[in-house]
């Protein structure tokens, strides 16, 4: 099974506090809007804790408001359809089509799973009209606290998580040059120290996509702190590169100080200053660098656009973290064929959410039509495996079958042998304690099933209660089952292609940008496509099980090429690049978006004797980093084809 740290004090007392608290709030919720509304308070603590990954603080209210109209849709929807299981196929099939569809996200943690449980608790205990107005008054209470728990612990996540993210990559920096100088390290393995630094940018960057206005517009210190990162991942991509260290020592020993510096500095606008001009003396100190040494001209490159960034959030100041630059006038159309995948067929946004309207909507009409005692089994077994992927729903339709015949028999035997109700009451408690430590879905499912089934059985007939479970979890895993393999199906190959297919336009909007950066200010544009094919990248590596070495490797090898366009702009924007009177790098940009693979050899070979020609540092940073674009894109398309 797996555990995270279960056997840490820490942990265990943060297990603890979060069953508690689990449990005080649904019983809290039980007491104030009676039985028939507690598997709401369930359901919302539930999305209390899923959201907590999920940055709504932008637009409270906004947001607010739209989870109270969710709610009140729903709770009316449901009490219409059960008036007769035929009106109720259309009102459920809509309803859960919207809640799928509009809550499903290709790049970042879906929410739709619970409120598509909570329509599921709903749809399993009918209320009168007498009891609409507190089953309505519960709905309108959730939202509030979901919130008001966002308000809580979200508020300002980028200043809190960001410098502290900052720091941990700094850390690991550190870490992978002191490995590099160590004479006595031979394998100088550092593979390890990649994978967090990429967890930690990866964490930001999806704070970030949360916490965008209008779903586009980025504070100011975000995009400054997107800045800093794409600079830290970038040196620690090129530490990784073979090159002579003895030549690179004294670069390696300054850039190591930078980032012991940067690693105390964040939010000490004096200190950030004396940093600033600790790179300046490093980059100075190396002015008249040869131009064949492209490594080290690479993380000078790198340390004057942190330097950049650095300036710029201490000319900023705390004060001004949340201010927001309104420049772009293209917004409309500027992201909605990569941000907002078109009303298609083959997508598996849209494929999901017909599956999932469909399936729930069939198990409601079997269980209200036949009026099935324990059929909201079969309701909440669509609810689990109805997903958008295919493989992933035969996986789990396996898992929750053998993992309820699992629990049904422990619950059995424990009721068999305890009889007193405080003893009973005790092994649920227990089941559920446990169930906090578990994260693998079976696992959980065991504990849930022994909860569910002892919980309905506390006073009554185990065995005829854990049959019926099993029975109506065997329909729903068969319904499912059907479901997902013939209905729009959706395979890790279709949703990879879908990715591949948004990473593209956006590389190629990026490119463009660039080109178009000495007339155009639009880093809020770059910005979006730069965290958009991150958080594809990540989806990517997430299903790196399904994928074969040329998807793995092009991965990796985009990733540098989306850093050098990023930084590229960045240099093209800093007011200190945009003096430099350089006809190479004009000469140079022109081809960007249009080299072919035939010339690349001849355009490497003269952008490289321009750097040699060119007589100044920034210059040859620039070049450098236009180099470096094209040497991507050919290496790119030269594996592709």
């Amino acid at each position: 099974m797996k555990y995270e740290k279960v056997v840490n004090k820490e942990n265990i007392k943060k297990q603890t506090f979060m069953f508690v608290f689990i449990v005080a709030f649904i019983m809290s919720f039980k007491s104030i809007f009676g039985d028939q509304n507690t598997l709401i308070g369930v359901s919302t603590i539930t999305a209390m804790l899923m959201f907590i990954n999920v940055d709504l603080t932008m637009s409270p209210m906004e947001n607010l408001m739209k989870l109270i109209l969710l709610n009140v849709i729903t709770g009316v929807g449901a009490y219409i359809s059960l008036l007769n299981p035929w009106i109720g196929i259309p009102i459920n099939f809509i309803i859960i089509f919207i809640i799928s569809y509009k809550l499903y996200f290709n790049l970042k943690e879906s929410l739709y799973l619970p409120f598509t449980l909570q329509y599921a608790f709903i749809l399993s205990i009918p209320v009168t009209l007498k009891e609409m107005p507190i089953r309505l008054a519960s709905l309108l209470v959730a939202p509030i606290a979901i919130m008001s728990f966002q308000m809580l612990f979200n508020r300002q996540k980028i200043f809190k998580k960001g410098n502290r993210i900052i720091e941990n990559i700094c850390s690991k920096i550190i870490e992978k040059i002191d490995i590099i100088l160590d004479e006595d390290n031979v394998e100088k393995n550092n593979s390890y120290i990649d994978k967090d630094i990429r967890k930690y940018i990866d964490e930001f960057r999806a704070i970030v996509y949360d916490n965008r206005k209008e779903n586009f517009y980025i504070t100011e210190e975000a995009r400054i702190k997107i800045n800093i990162l794409s600079t830290l991942e970038k040196i620690s991509i090129n530490l990784n590169k073979d090159y002579n260290v003895e030549e690179l020592k004294g670069i390696l020993m300054g850039l190591r100080q930078c980032m012991k510096r940067l690693n105390v500095v964040l939010g000490e606008d004096n200190n950030i200053k004396e940093l600033e001009d600790y790179i300046d003396s490093v980059i100075d100190n190396h002015k008249d660098i040869q131009a064949s040494r492209i490594h080290a001209i690479q993380i000078l490159n790198s340390l004057e656009i942190l330097k950049v960034a650095l300036t710029e959030l201490r000319v900023l100041g705390k004060e001004n973290y949340n201010n927001i630059k309104f420049t772009e006038t293209d917004y409309p159309t500027q992201l909605q064929s990569i941000n907002k995948k078109r009303f298609i067929m083959n997508s598996v946004k849209l494929s999901f959410a017909i599956r999932s309207a469909i399936g729930i909507s069939l198990a409601a009409f079997v269980s209200d039509y036949f009026n099935l005692s324990e059929g909201r089994w079969i309701i909440f077994t669509m609810v689990s495996l109805v997903v958008p992927i295919y493989e992933a729903s035969i996986k789990k339709a396996k898992d929750r079958f053998i993992a309820t015949i699992i629990g049904a028999v422990i619950i059995v035997i424990l009721f068999s042998i305890f009889k007193s109700v405080g003893i009973r009451s005790m092994i649920l408690i227990g089941a559920g304690y446990v169930n906090s430590y578990l994260k693998e879905y079976k696992h959980k499912t065991i504990c849930t099933t022994v909860s569910a089934i002892g919980s309905a059985a506390l006073l009554g007939n185990t065995t005829v209660l854990t049959l019926r479970r099993i029975i109506f979890v065997a329909i729903g895993v068969v319904l499912a089952i059907i479901i997902n393999r013939f209905i729009l199906p959706r395979k890790i190959e279709d949703y990879t292609r879908e990715l591949e297919g948004m990473y593209l336009e956006a590389v190629k909007a990026m490119l463009k940008k660039v080109y178009l950066s000495p007339t155009e200010n639009n880093m809020h544009g770059m910005n979006n496509l730069f965290i958009i094919t991150s958080l594809i990248e990540s989806r990517l590596e997430n299903n790196k099980e399904f994928l074969n070495k040329r998807a793995i490797k092009s991965i990796s090898q985009n990733r540098l090429l989306i850093l050098n366009i990023h930084e590229l702009y960045i240099l093209f924007s800093n007011d200190k690049f945009k003096n430099i009177d350089s006809k190479y790098i004009v000469e140079d940009m022109k081809m960007i978006t249009s080299f072919t693979d035939q010339n690349i050899k001849e355009l490497l070979d003269k952008i490289e004797d321009h750097i040699k020609k060119s007589d100044n540092i920034y210059n040859k940073m620039m070049l450098e980093n236009i180099r470096e674009v094209y040497k991507e894109i050919y290496k790119i398309n030269k594996y592709v084809s």
